[in-house]
């Protein structure tokens, strides 16, 4: 069975400046747009690039639906088995380097990103923002 931990709904991955995540951000989403695409790769080492926001549900100390923001995410991996059951699963369990974990969705219509407080879509199939 799958470990309970923290569900992020309406996810979306966060690049700061404070954490070099300007930089890092068009190298960050073609990867991670590569680790989309080939489900045979079961981890994607983020490398404390960005940060997860979204709302929270599972979470001590905070209410259901409420908005968090990660400290920065090491990595992403497929979740693909409900353990022992075998239920097929479409989640992703994102690691932080705080050591806390968060399963996210994976039924996405492309992903969403911001930067500096602005949103923009990325088509998988895109190198470049929109």
């Amino acid at each position: 069975m799958v470990e309970a931990r923290p569900l992020l709904k309406e996810w979306r991955l966060v690049f700061k400046s404070s954490d070099n995540g300007i930089e890092n951000c068009a190298e960050t989403l073609r990867e991670l747009a590569t680790f989309l695409k080939n489900e045979e790769t079961k981890k994607f080492d983020v490398g404390n690039r960005c940060r997860l926001s979204g709302k929270v549900y599972g979470r001590a100390k905070f209410e259901d639906g409420d908005e968090i923001m990660t400290s920065r995410v090491t990595n992403i991996e497929r979740v693909e088995k409900d353990g022992d059951d075998d239920v097929l699963c479409d989640l992703f369990l994102a690691t932080t380097e705080s050591g806390s974990r968060y399963y996210v969705f994976n039924g996405l219509d492309g992903f969403r990103f911001t930067i500096v407080g602005n949103v923009y879509h990325l088509d998988p199939e895109d190198d470049r923002a929109d």
